[in-house]
């Protein structure tokens, strides 16, 4: 038997079948393993200056973390609605009833966008920090 002619069932079987949980897990695992090395990093950093003897201010720790601003936060709620929503209508065309669930957390997205930059003044810039001379 061809190899390349069990490719499509085995594709189909691990997207949609029976192994339709593979594609969500692997997204789930692949968000939590980039947040854990971010966070990784962060401490790296941090234990990194503590050895040099660099003084660890509330200041200097918040440089290293990254913070979202409201415009950031919002730009980011935007695209991901933009991105969902499309996805949603193409899975509407092509699926179904499926699609109205990324349909519509497309649409809470792009809800959530337009109200944080209503609602919340903009933050100032983020310092960066400066080791003493």
């Amino acid at each position: 038997m061809n190899p390349q002619s069990l490719a499509y069932p085995l594709l189909h079987l691990a997207l949609l079948g029976d192994g339709g949980w593979i594609v969500p897990v692997a997204v789930v695992a692949i968000v939590f393993y980039t947040i854990h090395r971010r966070n990784l990093m962060t401490h790296e950093t941090l234990r990194a200056m503590i050895d040099k003897g660099i003084p660890l201010t509330p200041d200097v720790v918040a440089s290293i973390k990254p913070q979202i601003g409201v415009s950031e936060r919002s730009r980011r709620d935007l695209r991901s609605g933009i991105i969902l929503t499309s996805i949603g209508v193409g899975l509407l065309m092509f699926v179904g009833k499926p699609g109205y669930i990324v349909l519509f957390l497309g649409v809470a997205f792009l809800v959530l966008s337009v109200v944080d930059r209503q609602k919340a003044p903009e933050l100032p810039p983020k310092t960066t920090y400066e080791p003493p001379p």
